[in-house]
């Protein structure tokens, strides 16, 4: 029994050594692995980064925004810095909805931002933490500047025409202008009387109006000339600088801060005479006034 099992495995043995190539020491070699791509290996799912700030960030929104991909439970908590900047790695694309809550029990403000994989979303634009019920902290003023002059500092008026006085009404009259003829008599000691004929003749003279009078005419001549620097003004304005100084004893000169750093240049408009400003302007709809001197600090 033992020999006839031992003759059948060395028979398929030898049957199968018949198919194996004979390879040649000088033949080259695949050594290529190949891989059926669909088993054996897990691929990774491209995912998206969110990144964002809130503006206007204060202490008492939530320090966490909450995002949600839509139409699904899948929430992820984002922690938000100090200065209101969040972001989150790994996203999977898709549309999310973001949530900040307002820490002082206000309604929440929501905002959405898709995921696109490989790529960077900021909803900055859109997520402004402005919750409604965010009223203790004032809105920062708005400053218009409506008129701001710079320039001379004494002015006198001269006189260009005199004052004519008015003239009063004259009515209508007549005037005679008829020929007279005769003689004359002697009286009593030296005394004469006219003796004769008068043949008439009378001119209308037409009325003449009042005329008002008219006001004498003066002209402002300083000494020097006075410019417009609203735009100036309002450009340093904008740029959140309330407190400065006109000064043109350097070059160049203009809008200096108080440390004499130059903000806004402006040519020396009556030089070398120390100036006169003159500022309007209205702080959230109030209408206030600054006259003061070239190198004065101006607190608006």
């Amino acid at each position: 029994m033992f020999g006839k099992t031992a003759a059948v495995i060395l028979a398929f043995a030898i049957i199968a050594m018949a198919f194996v190539p004979v390879v040649s020491a000088h033949a080259p070699r695949d050594y290529t692995m190949k891989v059926n791509p669909n088993v054996g290996i897990d691929q990774p799912t491209p995912t998206g980064i969110l990144r964002g700030q809130i503006a206007c960030y204060h202490n008492l929104f939530s320090k966490e925004v909450l995002m949600t991909l839509q139409g699904t439970t899948q929430t992820k908590v984002l922690a938000v810095d100090a200065d209101g900047s969040f972001e989150a790695n790994d996203v999977a694309p898709g549309v999310y909805d973001l949530v900040l809550t307002d820490g002082n029990g206000g309604q929440p403000e929501t905002t959405t931002v898709t995921i696109v994989a490989g790529q960077i979303s900021n909803p900055y634009r859109n997520f402004i933490g402005h919750a409604v019920s965010f009223m203790d902290t004032p809105a920062k003023p708005v400053y218009r500047i409506t008129e701001a002059t710079y320039g001379a500092t004494v002015c006198t008026q001269v006189l260009i025409s005199p004052e004519v006085p008015a003239v009063p009404a004259v009515p209508a009259y007549y005037v005679d202008v008829g020929m007279h003829h005769g003689d004359y008599m002697k009286g009593c000691g030296n005394s004469y009387f006219y003796v004769g004929h008068n043949h008439g003749k009378y001119d209308r003279i037409a009325a003449v109006p009042a005329q008002p009078a008219i006001p004498a005419v003066y002209e402002t001549q300083c000494n020097g000339e006075t410019i417009d620097v609203t735009s100036n003004v309002q450009a340093v304005v904008d740029s959140g600088v309330l407190s400065f100084k006109f000064r043109n004893d350097m070059n160049p000169g203009g809008i200096v801060s108080l440390e004499n750093v130059l903000l806004n240049e402006i040519e020396d408009p009556a030089y070398p005479i120390v100036k006169s400003v003159h500022i309007e302007y209205t702080v959230d709809g109030v209408e206030k006034t600054i006259d003061t001197m070239e190198y004065e600090v101006i607190n608006l």
